[in-house]
């Protein structure tokens, strides 16, 4: 857990930084950890933090990117979205079979050590649109989703139906 707050703490840090006024930072919280106090979400004036029980479906209306500093129980939800993808998996933490990692690579932009995920928000921070990792046409794979969030034959139906 320490290790996930160091790497929050550095993304806000990159957030913070930034000087494109394009970008609108928001911060969804789970487990109600906005409630605790933590240092850690003091003296960021950039970022909004959203409570634990915000509703997920309003985010896919303002947010273009999603940013997950650890697989979560999210990633199912965006994955049936049209929305770019940066995760970060700590190999110490999660593992997967190899099937479901390369789903799971395939639907987003994935990194396995925090240098390299710092380094995925700073590229996007200053290309936008035109960042490798908003370009590459992950957001359209439905493989995960397929797999492992619904075995429906009509996908499109169903995905209409999570995002409304």
């Amino acid at each position: 857990e320490v290790n996930t707050y160091k790497l929050l703490k550095s993304v806000l840090d990159i957030f913070e930084n930034n000087e494109n006024s394009k970008f609108n930072f928001f911060l969804k919280c789970g487990y109600e950890i906005e409630k605790r106090n933590l240092d850690i979400f003091k003296n960021y004036k950039k970022t909004k933090i959203l409570p634990t029980n915000f509703n997920n479906q309003k985010m896919y209306d303002f947010c273009d990117v999603f940013i997950l500093p650890s697989f979560s129980s999210i990633f199912s939800e965006i994955s049936c979205s049209k929305k770019t993808i940066l995760m970060n998996i700590d190999k110490r933490v999660h593992s997967f079979e190899n099937k479901a990692q390369s789903k799971i690579m395939k639907r987003a932009n994935v990194s396995f050590n925090q240098e390299s995920f710092l380094k995925s928000i700073k590229n996007i921070l200053k290309n936008g649109r035109n960042s490798k990792f908003t370009s590459n046409n992950k957001n359209n794979d439905l493989t995960f989703y397929k797999s492992y969030c619904n075995d429906s034959s009509n996908t499109i139906r169903d995905r209409l139906k999570i995002l409304k």
